[in-house]
């Protein structure tokens, strides 16, 4: 079972609950938003977005994580930030409302993309 949880300081995180004993992971945990868990049908993978408010920006800049073995006790994690990688387009962003969809056994994430527009000025 994955719990999203926010501490009283605002901090967000996503934590594991082994359900079969009890035992618990952290995953992440930051000032970051987290949203979008999506569990592998076939593996103990779990991934989501992570995004950060960007001023004059609409919506967040959006990173995923992908946490893997979290049932073994063996947690492999990786993150996807468009900004590390060649080849992400140019002025966009990985945008969360269109979901991920995760390959059965953990291994790839797919998510859409979308130009990352400023915000409109108001009474301009």
């Amino acid at each position: 079972m994955a719990v999203h949880t926010v501490s009283p300081t605002e901090n967000e995180g996503i934590v594991v609950v082994n359900c079969h004993d009890m035992r618990t992971t952290t995953i992440a945990w930051s000032k970051n938003h987290f949203g979008n868990m999506v569990w592998a049908t076939e593996s103990d993978a779990l991934a989501f977005v992570s995004g950060e408010v960007k001023e004059g920006k609409e919506g967040d800049w959006t990173t995923i994580g992908v946490a893997r073995r979290l049932l073994k006790g063996e947690m492999e994690q990786a993150v996807f930030d468009p900004k590390q990688m060649t080849g992400f387009p140019e002025g966009s962003r990985i945008v969360e409302a269109s979901g991920l969809r995760v390959r059965k056994d953990g291994l790839s994430v797919a998510f859409g993309v979308s130009p990352w527009k400023d915000k409109e000025k108001g009474g301009e």
